[in-house]
């Protein structure tokens, strides 16, 4: 995709501005979590935790969608998932919920990342130790993160399929 030297910094920069933004919104942790090109699978690729919270990036790799169907419905009509109490969630929710307690979730906040006209993933947020509520105001700004994040992922996936059809070009 990009140079080791570049992706280092890249994923060194993306878990800074994690960290920055998790501590700012008091979360316990905030994340980063990919859709696979088929749209089967997500995978969390940058984590941030507070002290003392437990990672989870090792425990959501190639999720399938059909566990959290109501959460990538939301995800996939543009719209946040805001669980302000997970044990209010609604029985529909069983799936998101069976993968969210044993993590020790209490409130989720879940922003879509689109690019290209497509969802890439998410930028999430936690509360592990307390209930956190967040208004609109505070959602939007996150928005705002989100879409600038989706660009940038947008523009190295195609930067990686420019360099993929000129090294096919000249092998030919």
């Amino acid at each position: 995709l990009i140079h080791a030297e570049e992706g280092e910094g890249l994923d060194a920069a993306i878990n800074q501005v994690l960290a920055e933004i998790g501590r700012f919104s008091g979360v316990d942790r905030s994340y980063i979590i990919r859709v696979s090109e088929d749209r089967t699978t997500t995978s969390n690729t940058h984590e941030w935790c507070a002290p003392g919270v437990s990672p989870e990036i090792d425990n959501l790799q190639d999720v399938p969608v059909s566990v959290v169907p109501e959460f990538m419905r939301t995800l996939q009509q543009d719209r946040e998932v805001y669980i302000d109490d997970l044990d209010a969630l609604p029985a529909a929710w069983q799936g998101e919920k069976e993968i969210l307690q044993p993590q020790g979730v209490q409130s989720l906040l879940a922003v879509p990342v689109n690019g290209g006209g497509r969802l890439l993933g998410l930028l999430g947020f936690d509360a592990v130790r307390t209930k956190v509520r967040w208004d609109r105001e505070y959602i939007r700004l996150l928005r705002i993160t989100a879409d600038a994040l989706g660009s940038v992922v947008y523009q190295l996936l195609q930067r990686s399929e420019l360099q993929k059809a000129t090294a096919q070009a000249q092998r030919l």
